[in-house]
């Protein structure tokens, strides 16, 4: 199913899954909310203004430019030579991919994702690479108010800037320290354990005191 499909069905009045809740009533900017599908629709948008398909364009903006080339969406054309069984509740689970490619499903390892990170690092910096220093300021700049502590996709606070996330059978932590621009990386190929998200915060905040 194309994402726009998947998006039509989901905010459509027409749509399969469509719903009043999917909506917020709050006026924008005057609250927070996560959204997964918000990453999805700015996928989409991104389609729609260059033509291009997201993944093709990621291809070509990001990975190409970075030599990430154990990195992407796994497809026919596309799968890594070597890649981690993934496990949910400790069981192993099937490989899969996702409709809503816009916020997951990608692909990566350290030595890829922290030429990513680095690359993110140098333009909070002031460093022109992959985007312009003004699309840096604007995309991590720190947050309206302390209730959101994020920026464009980016989690912002006092000390640091990253992400962090999962899919099924996947958990990942990646900030860097504002200060002095080290970073930590944490993959898990593991999740729906008990206290996962604890565990892997864990792991970073152990690795934050050797830094």
């Amino acid at each position: 199913m194309p994402i726009s499909t998947f998006i039509e069905n989901q905010y459509s009045e027409n749509g399969i899954w469509y719903n009043k809740e999917n909506f917020s009533t709050y006026l924008p900017g005057s609250t927070y909310k996560y959204s997964n599908m918000g990453a999805n629709i700015a996928a989409l948008v991104i389609e729609e203004a260059s033509g291009e398909n997201y993944i093709q364009f990621v291809q070509k903006y990001i990975l190409d430019p970075l030599e990430m080339n154990q990195s992407g969406w796994p497809s026919k054309n596309y799968y890594p030579d070597y890649v981690s069984t993934l496990y949910w509740y400790g069981y192993p689970i099937p490989e899969y991919e996702l409709i809503t490619y816009g916020d997951g499903g990608f692909m990566t390892n350290i030595k890829d994702y922290s030429k990513f990170l680095i690359t993110i690092i140098k333009g909070y910096n002031g460093e022109d690479n992959i985007l312009n220093t003004t699309s840096y300021e604007e995309m991590l700049k720190d947050p309206i108010s302390d209730d959101s502590k994020n920026g464009v996709f980016w989690s912002v606070d006092s000390e640091k800037i990253g992400h962090s996330g999962n899919d099924p059978g996947v958990k990942s932590h990646a900030y860097f320290l504002k200060n002095n621009g080290k970073d930590i990386i944490v993959l898990v190929d593991t999740s729906n354990t008990e206290n996962d998200m604890i565990e892997v915060r864990d792991i970073y905040r152990t690795l934050l005191k050797y830094m």
